[in-house]
């Protein structure tokens, strides 16, 4: 059976959940060790809902019990605060407030939630959700304010939906998306010393498609970019001409020409400097009546191609109109999504690499804010050598993503993808983050209680008992503290009372009152 050709998507998303971490002992004077205490140990500080005592008299703090509920303390006076439905409270440091995703955020002490307010394909209004149907393993959807895009994954990668983040089959343990359950492919058995080399198989049924072993043992699917194919020869990827058993691959798909351009693209015209500008203005808004006469002569000019349905304007690919009993009235799509027309009975605005706009070449002004060039949609990170991440922005704030394992962002395709087949050419020096104070993630897994390695280790910071370091993903740091009165324990893996922390019991008795560090 010969599989389609298609493009995928992914939104690689978060695979943020606070983990504990077994931290290395060495060079740290401060600590002694000894063995685990067995009585139970003081959470983190948080709220309970009947108090009206602050901690501090400045901050955010979380709720004892419910996890997307929270309080801000202004000069000790106390107010409630809940964050969006789908999003919870973001405890790490009393200083910000912020509502995250769950998948961010350790809830297990605080499991209440807010009653859920679900609309279609969206459990609540805002996050990530496993496809309704079980065997559908690499499409998810991505709600926001209760309205879903349904997602791909790249292909060969499955939603996990204990991480929020498309994962290998393999890692993502999902009941029916097992490896050989999803490619249909098992590896050939070979000797320790070629497995250690990942052998690499062509697709039997797909010559753009090959499977990568790892460790000799596990498939995962993997692929060239459009126009080359899998030489199961050199094991690489090649143009389709160069490789006479998939030569005519393509025959039927694309041209000739198209296969010339792919592989020896055409130096593209600058664009008319008016390209792209819009009609609609959402920043510099005129009055409200002014404003909906315009949509207003813009419906008019609008002829409905049928009587019932959604249609899309012919110039502006995030402008449509919802057409009933042959009168158009003219829509418009968040910032930074587009109309999908591929079905009129369906009113959706989707990420833009989900639409092919073709003509419909104008967008609304942009909504930029600071991480965001739009509002929203999915875009290259900042620093342009962090180039296995990206940022998701939503209503204007970013949310930054890893990508999966070996995988980089490619911000052509917005997609994560291999390297040999990213559109990008500058992530050969890829760096290692590191904070203002010099720490940065050391390399290599961490290992947890159970055995598992841990996705966000913590690491207890070498001069102050109160702070410690959180790497988000193994490689992201980010500063944590605990809340005052306690400190960081490394046996425990969370913040405790002083006096279950050797070498930290005299910590608060010996802080300067400035709040410096402890000698």
């Amino acid at each position: 059976m010969v599989r389609f050709l298609k493009t995928t998507l992914c939104i690689v998303s978060i695979a943020l959940i606070i983990g504990a971490a077994q931290a290395a002992g060495a060079g740290n004077n401060r600590r002694k060790q000894q063995e685990k205490k067995e009585e139970k140990k003081e959470e983190p500080e948080a709220l309970d809902g009947a108090s009206d005592q602050c901690p501090e008299p400045y901050g955010y703090f979380a709720d004892a019990e419910q996890c997307d509920k929270y309080y801000e303390c202004k000069d000790g006076a106390i107010t409630e605060k809940l964050c969006p439905d789908g999003m919870v409270f973001n405890d790490y440091s009393s200083e910000y407030e912020k509502c995250d995703l769950p998948f961010n955020i350790d809830c297990s002490s605080r499991s209440k939630l807010q009653t859920p307010q679900p609309s279609q394909h969206c459990p609540r209004k805002h996050g990530y959700f496993s496809h309704e149907e079980k065997n559908v393993c690499d499409k998810f959807y991505y709600c926001v304010d209760g309205k879903f895009n349904m997602i791909t994954c790249p292909n060969g990668l499955v939603y996990n939906d204990k991480a929020g983040i498309c994962s290998w089959p393999d890692e993502a343990h999902k009941k029916g998306c097992s490896s050989e359950e999803v490619f249909q492919f098992d590896c050939p058995k070979v000797d320790e010393m070629v497995g250690a080399t990942h052998p690499r198989y062509a697709d039997p049924e797909d010559c753009q498609y090959f499977y990568v072993c790892i460790n000799g043992l596990t498939p995962r699917r993997n692929g060239c970019k459009l126009g080359q194919v899998f030489d199961d020869t050199r094991k690489s990827c090649d143009w389709a001409r160069k490789v006479p058993e998939c030569a005519d691959w393509y025959k039927g798909q694309l041209t000739d020409e198209q296969l010339e351009a792919l592989e020896n693209p055409p130096t593209r015209k600058p664009k008319p400097a008016a390209s792209g500008t819009s009609r609609r203005r959402p920043q510099k808004k005129p009055a409200a009546r002014q404003e909906e006469a315009e949509e207003w002569v813009h419906a008019q000019e609008f002829k409905c191609p049928e009587r019932t349905g959604y249609f899309p304007d012919p110039v502006q690919c995030d402008v449509y109109y919802l057409c009933s009993k042959g009168v158009a009235e003219e829509k418009l799509c968040p910032d930074g999504l587009v109309f999908d027309d591929k079905d009129p009975n369906h009113e959706r605005c989707d990420i833009p690499a989900n639409v092919d706009c073709e003509d419909r070449t104008e967008l609304q002004e942009a909504q930029p804010s600071k991480g965001c060039p739009r509002a929203n949609g999915y875009y290259r990170h900042e620093d342009p050598q962090a180039c296995d991440k990206f940022v998701n922005c939503v209503d204007g704030v970013p949310h930054e993503l890893p990508c999966p394992g070996g995988l980089i962002y490619d911000d052509v395709a917005s997609t994560c993808a291999w390297p040999a087949e990213s559109h990008r050419k500058d992530c050969t020096n890829a760096k290692r983050d590191s904070l203002d104070d010099g720490f940065s993630c050391p390399p290599g897994d961490v290992t947890g209680p159970g055995g598992r390695t841990l996705p966000h280790p913590t690491f207890a910071h070498p001069d102050d008992c109160q702070k410690f370091y959180i790497c988000r993903n193994g490689v992201q740091p980010q500063k944590g503290s605990c809340s005052a009165g306690s400190v960081y324990n490394e046996d425990t893996f969370m913040c405790d009372d002083p006096a279950n922390v050797p070498g930290c019991e005299n910590y608060y008795d010996e802080k300067p009152s400035s709040g410096g560090k402890k000698n």
